[in-house]
């Protein structure tokens, strides 16, 4: 049904909490008036010169080269002093800000065929961008008209685009993307390995230490079918939501409908994802009913005003539920922060005894952090519960809290740690040609990125040892927790010169700062080498692991793992191949003054589908030598 007011068309059955013709006079009033004031914004910014953005491409740069060396090609130059400059590692290129076009133009004067390096640099593009288009938008929550004329059914497909993008695909066409995903890793990797064998400036011994490449065996690098999950919907067992309001100016809890950085500031409701868990959705819902109804705003991310900034979730499979409500405290009294923590806090709880919610803890996090979600900066205030909870992977429990890293899809995890202990068992077991044990030395487990303890702990039945090392704190602190929780790992002491904590079974290392390669080398060092009496006066047979972050490990942790001939295989759990690719090649590239130690091979690869409906996954790589 379709009412008509004041020219613009509202469709009842499409917008909520619209019960009332009073109701849908004020919702047309308020339409009309959001229009208005965004036509008002557009010309403003369109009339006004100070907010355009002039911005200048140099290219053809070396890519070794920072900002800071082209800020002294420019002064050289005889160049204006105001100029931004933008050069992030790596890039062969430089973003140039200014405030005017005269300024542009007389430095694009100057720059255009001046060499860098010997690199001659070209002024290839000029942007003319509004910088402020976002603020005077925002100010008024505009979003385009005709985007406000989307019905919620195609609201949520957007939405659904966004965040699960292979959503409508068939599961099965899903898993032939992802395996046509690894193959181009696999190739790009390949390349990469073939083009070291034309650096001259390796000698002919080092550019044949790839050859190996070129055995039909490694055709394909051991590639594996990509593991399914066995559950494709609502499997994550961690979210992140904001706090904002919809195109209508109704205050949500849910998903920033876009990027931010585009000028994006809608957020719209979780009710038709697909990826989050049915137990989430029950808190976010009751919480976004609280909020509505309570007198402070939502957050407000260019103005840095509002009081509800966003939410984590965690729900597991034994059914906790722990909740972080984020808030920013700014221009209000701590009585009044207080006051709002125990009213909400006590809503919650009344929903829990009815029922309605599971909620094993809540905590808080007051920020007025210019980075949107939880952070680490600030800390945690628990408002009830302890601040954690738990889940079992393969027998193994665990203790988390809200910094904690864990798999966001518990039945896929499973599937992987499996896997990566039937690889660690392999490697105790390996025969020689004859049959026989290849080495009946003890074997101790890296575990160079170790986070909470996870991988570690799950594995130590098929070695002999486990040695943990982080250089996160929280991190170390939950693997501590978790070791103590799990019988077969028994805490021993702690040594706080250098707050090492050993286990039975398991020791896990921490440092606050410096030194990162050194320490890693120390740390293999001392429980490859140091341990010799164990294996009489032998070194042992080390198998690492290495589950790090999205952008990969750290350069020296690579040279650190080639250096010590005791790791024989390394196992590479990589969360996004693309940006670890930098890896992959280093523990295999020719040995060099800088990357010493023999190369390794890669020898089997295999995807499991942890995000289901997107085309990130889980890469599993076996490397040896």
């Amino acid at each position: 049904m379709e009412d008509t007011k004041n020219g613009i068309i509202v469709d009842n059955t499409n917008v909520s909490n619209v019960n009332s013709s009073s109701e849908l006079e004020n919702l047309a009033e308020r339409e009309n008036k959001r229009i208005k004031l965004a036509e008002a914004a557009d010309e403003e910014v369109s009339n006004d010169e100070n907010n355009l953005t002039y911005k200048l491409k140099i290219t053809n740069l070396n890519y070794k080269s920072t900002a800071k060396t082209f800020k002294k090609h420019l002064a050289s130059q005889k160049c204006v002093d105001n100029i931004k400059i933008k050069k992030a590692p790596k890039w062969n290129h430089a973003i140039l800000t200014f405030d005017n076009i005269d300024d542009l133009n007389d430095t694009k004067s100057k720059l255009e065929g001046t060499k860098v390096k010997d690199l001659e640099i070209h002024c290839t593009e000029v942007i003319e961008k509004l910088h402020n288009s976002r603020v005077q938008h925002d100010k008024i929550n505009v979003i385009p008209i005709e985007e406000s004329k989307k019905s919620p059914e195609d609201i949520a497909k957007l939405l659904n685009n966004q965040v699960t993008p292979l959503w409508e695909k068939p599961y099965d066409q899903q898993i032939v993307i992802i395996e046509r995903e690894v193959r181009k890793v696999l190739a790009a990797f390949r390349k990469r390995l073939n083009e070291s064998r034309k650096n001259k400036d390796l000698t002919q011994a080092q550019q044949e230490m790839v050859n190996w490449i070129d055995d039909p065996k490694y055709n394909d690098f051991g590639l594996l079918p990509c593991i399914r999950s066995p559950e494709i919907n609502n499997y994550r067992t961690k979210c992140e939501f904001s706090f904002g309001k919809d195109s209508s100016g109704i205050k949500n809890l849910g998903f920033l409908m876009g990027l931010y950085k585009n000028g994006c500031t809608e957020v719209v409701s979780i009710e038709t994802t697909v990826n989050v868990s049915e137990a989430a959705k029950k808190l976010v819902f009751h919480i976004q009913d609280y909020v509505r109804k309570n007198a402070l705003d939502v957050y407000d991310r260019v103005q840095n005003v509002g009081f509800w900034r966003s939410c984590q979730i965690r729900t597991h499979s034994n059914g906790e539920v722990l909740a972080v409500i984020q808030i920013n405290p700014n221009d209000l009294s701590a009585e009044k922060i207080e006051e709002e923590k125990q009213n909400i806090k006590n809503f919650l709880l009344e929903k829990k005894k009815e029922n309605l919610i599971e909620l094993k803890t809540l905590l808080f996090q007051n920020s007025n952090d210019l980075f949107n979600g939880i952070t680490d900066k600030d800390t945690f205030e628990i408002s009830f519960g302890d601040g954690t909870i738990s889940e079992t992977l393969l027998d193994t429990k665990f203790k988390i809290s809200p910094n904690s890293f864990f798999q966001i899809n518990t039945k896929v995890a499973e599937l992987l740690y499996s896997s990566l202990r039937e690889l660690c068992k392999e490697f105790k077991n390996e025969k020689n040609l004859e049959g026989n044990l290849k080495s009946e030395l003890p074997v101790v487990l890296l575990d160079l990125c170790c986070g909470t303890g996870t991988i570690g702990q799950i594995l130590s039945p098929e070695v002999d040892s486990v040695i943990g090392v982080d250089i996160i704190e929280d991190a170390i602190n939950d693997a501590r927790n978790n070791a103590s929780i799990n019988s077969k790992l028994t805490f021993i002491s702690c040594l706080s010169s250098r707050i090492i904590f050993r286990f039975e079974k398991c020791r896990i290392h921490y440092w606050k700062s410096g030194g990162f390669d050194k320490k890693y080398i120390s740390v293999i060092q001392k429980h490859v080498y140091q341990g010799a009496k164990e294996s009489g006066g032998k070194k042992k047979r080390a198998i690492a692991i290495l589950d790090p972050p999205r952008a990969g490990s750290h350069p020296n942790v690579i040279k650190s793992v080639r250096e010590f001939s005791a790791i024989e295989t390394v196992i590479f759990v990589s969360c996004d191949a693309n940006l670890a690719k930098d890896n992959f090649f280093d523990l295999c590239r020719p040995t060099t003054g800088k990357f010493h130690g023999t190369p390794f091979k890669l020898i089997r690869v295999q995807a499991f589908d942890m995000f289901p409906h997107t085309k990130n996954f889980e890469l599993v790589l076996v490397f040896k030598r």
